[in-house]
């Protein structure tokens, strides 16, 4: 189901979704983490923490501003603003490796797309 606005309706068919500041991120077992945000929020994620991987970025960027973590339909998007040599960057990175760079310490958001259950 895709949220469908139209100039007739003034609401939205799902509420928006709220972005929040990620505040811990905890490695549960070998294939689940916690990412903890907001006000004693959390949600369970099927995905391990990278470090290796976020070594890499991190190494590579000269500057890694911030994480972005986006839930809703298609599935989960994990984007990371930074500089490299040249430029502004946004790329689109897997889900452990956000993972592992918010757990070195880089800020992070989440935004959670949620149905009405109503």
């Amino acid at each position: 189901m895709s949220v469908i606005e139209t100039a007739e309706t003034s609401e939205p068919s799902m509420p928006p979704a709220t972005r929040c500041v990620i505040n811990e991120v905890l490695e549960i077992n070998d294939r689940t983490s916690e990412i903890r945000y907001g006000d004693d929020e959390y949600i369970l994620v099927p995905a391990s923490i990278d470090r290796a991987g976020a070594l890499r970025w991190l190494s590579s960027m000269r500057r890694v501003e911030s994480v972005e973590i986006q839930f809703g339909k298609p599935g989960p998007v994990a984007k990371l603003k930074g500089a490299n040599r040249i430029s502004q960057s946004c790329k689109t990175v897997q889900l452990s490796t956000a993972l592992g760079l918010l757990d070195r310490g880089v800020r992070g958001q989440i935004t959670v797309k949620r149905k009405n259950l109503s």
